[in-house]
């Protein structure tokens, strides 16, 4: 940034004098800012150099009180998003002021410091006031994130820290809030710090100060916060009156001269954003920086007081006394006048009070280096007196400046309440262990599921999506297309939140997940570029962009759903080592199992979700008793059983991968509770019908089992016919077994699955007892899964009593048909089904000399000025494809000059040449000739290259 140097300028005399003895410190080892990765241990005391990290928020902090200045460079010290470069806030620390009697007294800390590591070891109302030797090596700040045990050094140093306030269980080990959090202690005792040229050069107030820092690693919101708890013990002899504290901060959001400030009182939230939409760093999007008292001071009532003021400055015109800087504090002008809103003519505390977003109210219009600080107070702090204070810097960005402010508006929400349930934040749901099989033309993707088993806080799982996007580091949800949602069936489909919109910079209520009831499915298979909706091929050696995330919904969360960290998967379409094949593996769609035993109407499809490891054996799926009345199924290779006892029947995508492969297995397991009804051609529309798909017989009448084979496996046939035949009837809801003779009746009932089909024995219930069947009077027929005959009478409570039928009303005709279609079980011991996989072909000798001698390719061909494998302008790749895992390159120009030579031995199938000559000299246009020399012979080829015009601009 252009500040960085001016600032460096103007402080360099200041670091060079002081760095020595107040900011100077070394390693015994390089520290790393990386997640798990601990510092070693410092000879030296001030630490300015431990960075809280472990969410989209990189920041530095230091045990003197100064917050995201990275005074070992110079630099800004907090960078947003993390890992882009990018910073926002150039520094911040932490002002108090109080009174001692008429005499006013100030600790701050801004580019200079009033504040030593250590605590003050004197009791609080004492004389003399005595403080700790703040060069010892446990006042660093210790850091620690939440799985980490002793062998991080700094847990040792934690609970010998619990005596001074580092928080630790009952157990006396470290208690961290958030996934990481840091900790330290200082204070302002040391009358010989008090050297600060404008704001110091008081007397101590003799606060110790401890401060805790802390993220969540979690996706959304609170993955753009993080959180200041400080504090607060009067150690010293005085009552202070008057008492302020005030978190300062010099933001520099990227361009530092491009800065606004505003705040929100009602929110309690201060925050700088861009004056433009060309900031320079913040390149393509708006971003903004808030600041968050989310508990302000505690006042002598002990009433909690939120943010009191809000003030702001611009470089040059900074407090030159104490006195300004209390002014500021209370939320008046330098000189101690208030503040007047110029767009009401009203007193007020808070600079800048009105809204950006929607140009409402006091506005800042004049973009500058601005500084600003927020402020709570005052109280009274008698000798041994606590309070405390948490702040937080809430990010985000937006597609322009002022949406980014409506973004951090939007995170602040859901950082207040991780406040206001005192930071018991339930964890995201686990991300999914996922699996990537690409292969020339397309990939597979397939995960575990092991976030299925999440359960916190009243959150359970819900589903899975898959997200798209066409970039390598997206860090924001915005970033991604969701491409599938796979989620459980149970009426809970799209879940309503508040949510930001990046388009109008406005917060709606809108869906934060989308569910459809679909059913959960653990895999994918891509064939096309998704991100462009899926019209184009995917091409082979070019980089994909996907992530798979689980997440989770409570009705009466705040948010209602949580997601898991979007873990970016990079996917290369490739083909495989010549000599091998997966052509046969994959037949496409599902394939259907031979049903070999048994009459179930149910099914048996196999997908391929892995072809690698498919094996090329033949299985079986049968089925077993599981004692308590219930069926389940097996899969068995050979005598090796793959699945035991799997209980779902619903032919879903809920199965667990085996051997490469899901097998999904459709179908009931108890007595048919519905099927198929079929009027045939000549029922036409009078004749009004259903089938009485409880079993009448057996649950009203004691008749036929359901246990029993007498209704599966027999579809039924009502036909209308001249002649009729004989049934039995009774008279009377009840008489089930007092039938009154056979009568003749127009209808005959037929078992058709029957080989051959054959007429089964019926009776009928004769409601108007008029000793006929009537098929527009509700009498019911029973049908008697018994050969037809004319002499016998049977009752409903014969063993072999079936299934009930019931014509609702109509008429009917002679010819008239109607059939009833009943699912047959998988019944245990009877039912099985077979099929046989295609293993891939691998190390096949004659397969990888025919792709040697007719598959290489050069790609692009011809090269016009760039291809899709270069990453930026400054690339410049050609792929050769379908190679052996050793061969020779050798690349010629027309006049037969050998211009560069590639020796290749990998299992890669593929060799990106960068274009280069054996000189490293680029490429010019023209034509080339390729031989390629191998154990299966040699090939040669001819490509093409134009390059872009080179002029001196270039260079």
């Amino acid at each position: 940034m252009r500040k960085n140097l001016l600032r460096r300028l103007l402080i360099l005399g200041f670091v060079v004098i002081i760095g020595i003895s107040f900011f100077a410190f070394s390693y015994i080892g390089v520290p790393t800012a990386e997640k798990g990765k601990y510092k070693l241990a410092k000879n030296a005391v001030i630490d300015n150099d431990t960075w809280i990290d472990r969410n989209n928020v990189r920041m530095v902090t230091t045990n003197r009180g100064s917050i995201s200045w990275d005074i070992v460079t110079g630099n800004a010290g907090l960078e947003y998003p993390k890992g882009t470069g990018k910073l926002a806030v150039f520094a911040a620390g932490i002002w108090v002021y109080g009174m001692v009697g008429e005499e006013l007294r100030t600790a701050v800390a801004e580019y200079g410091f009033e504040y030593f590591p250590g605590n003050i070891t004197s009791q609080a109302g004492t004389t003399p006031v005595t403080f700790a030797d703040g060069t010892e090596q446990r006042w660093q700040v210790l850091k620690l994130n939440k799985e980490d045990g002793p062998e991080n050094p700094d847990y040792s140093l934690w609970k010998e820290m619990a005596q001074y306030g580092a928080p630790v269980d009952e157990n006396g080990n470290p208690k961290l809030i958030g996934d990481q959090m840091l900790w330290t202690i200082f204070n302002d005792a040391d009358p010989a710090k008090h050297t600060h040229g404008r704001m110091g050069q008081t007397r101590p107030l003799n606060i110790e100060v401890r401060e805790s820092i802390f993220e969540f690693d979690k996706s959304g919101p609170l993955g753009n916060t993080v959180f200041i708890k400080l504090h607060f013990i009067n150690k010293g002899p005085d009552t202070l009156t008057g008492f302020y504290a005030s978190f300062w901060s010099d933001p520099d959001l990227g361009d530092a001269f491009n800065d606004l400030v505003g705040c929100d009182p009602e929110l309690g939230l201060g925050y700088v954003y861009n004056a433009d939409n060309n900031d320079g760093v913040y390149v393509g999007e708006g971003a903004c920086c808030g600041y968050d008292f989310f508990q302000g001071i505690r006042d002598p009532e002990g009433n909690i007081l939120p943010m009191t003021s809000f003030n702001k400055y611009i470089n040059g015109t900074d407090p030159r006394t104490p006195w300004e800087a209390y002014y500021s504090a209370q939320g008046l002008k330098a000189d101690g006048t208030p503040l007047i809103d110029p767009t009401t003519g009203a007193v007020t505390k808070f600079a800048m009070n009105g809204d950006p977003v929607t140009n409402s109210g006091w506005i800042d219009s004049a973009p500058a280096d601005r500084r600003l600080m927020l402020s709570s107070g005052p109280t009274i702090l008698k000798p041994g007196d606590e309070n405390t204070i948490v702040v937080a810097l809430v990010l985000g960005t937006g597609k322009e400046r002022l949406g980014a402010i409506s973004a951090v508006r939007y995170n602040d929400i859901f950082a207040q309440g991780a406040f206001d349930i005192g930071f018991q934040v339930p964890p995201d749901p686990p991300a999914p262990n996922v699996t990537v099989v690409p292969l020339e033309n397309s990939f597979y993707i397939s995960w575990q599921d092991n976030a299925e088993s999440y359960e916190a806080a009243g959150y359970e799982f819900e589903g899975y999506n898959v997200y798209v996007t066409n970039k390598p580091a997206v860090t924001q949800k915005s970033g991604w297309k969701r491409v599938y949602t796979f989620d459980k069936v149970n009426g809970v489909q799209s879940i309503f939140g508040v949510t930001f919109d990046e388009s109008t910079g406005l917060l709606l209520e809108s869906p934060i997940q989308l569910g459809t009831d679909s059913g959960i499915k653990r895999w994918i298979k891509v064939t096309s570029d998704e991100w462009i909706g899926g019209a184009y091929p995917l091409i082979p050696q070019k980089e994909y962009y996907y992530a798979v995330t689980s997440y989770a919904y409570n009705p009466i969360g705040a948010p209602k759903a949580l997601e898991s960290t979007f873990n970016q998967l990079t996917i290369i379409p490739k083909a495989a080592l010549p000599g091998t094949d997966y052509s046969g593996v994959d037949p496409g769609t599902p394939t259907e199992a031979e049903h070999t035993s048994g009459i179930s109407t149910g099914k048996v499809y196999v997908n391929v979700v892995n072809p690698q490891i498919v094996t090329g054996q033949t299985y079986k799926v049968t089925f077993s008793d599981m004692g308590d009345g219930t069926v389940g199924w097996n899969l068995l290779a050979g005598n090796v059983t793959k699945i035991s006892k799997n209980t779902n029947f619903s032919g879903d995508w809920n199965y667990p991968f085996v051997d490469g492969l899901i097998v999904r297995v459709s179908g009931i397991t108890t007595a048919p509770s519905s099927g198929e009804v079929v009027p045939l051609p000549a029922a036409g529309d009078k004749l009004g019908f259903k089938a009485m798909l409880t079993d009448y017989a057996n649950y009203y009448a004691g008749g036929g089992s359901e246990l029993t084979p007498a209704m599966w496996g027999h579809d039924l046939e009502v036909r209308f016919t001249s002649t009729g035949s004989k049934a039995s009837h009774f008279q009377g809801w009840g008489n089930w077994d007092s039938p009154l003779g056979l009568v003749d009746v127009p209808y005959e009932v037929w078992d058709i699955q029957a080989d051959p089909p054959q007429q089964v024995c019926t009776q009928f219930y004769d409601r108007d007892k008029d000793d006929q069947y009537d098929v527009g009077n509700r009498e019911y027929i029973a049908a008697i899964m018994r050969p037809y005959d004319t002499n016998t009478e049977y009752t409903w409570s014969d063993p072999l009593a079936g299934w009930t039928i019931r014509f609702q009303d109509g008429d009917f005709a002679i010819g008239d048909t109607v059939r009833y279609v009943f699912d047959d079980p998988l019944i245990p011991g009877v039912d099985e089904y077979t099929f046989t996989t295609k293993a891939p072909i691998v190390g096949d000798e004659t397969i990888a000399k025919d792709a040697f001698l007719h598959k290489i390719r050069v790609v692009p061909n011809p090269y016009y000025g760039f291809s899709l494998y270069e990453r930026t302008r400054f690339q410049r790749i050609m792929l050769f494809t379908h190679l052996p895992e050793k061969c020779t390159i050798r690349i010629f120009d027309l006049g037969g000059t050998l211009i560069r030579t590639i020796e290749k031995d990998s299992q890669d199938p593929t060799y990106k040449w960068d274009m280069l000559t054996d000189y490293q000299l680029p490429l010019g246009s023209g034509i080339y000739i390729y031989h390629i020399q191998s154990k299966y012979g040699s090939v040669v080829g001819k490509f093409a290259v134009f390059t872009e015009q080179e002029t001196l601009e270039t260079y």
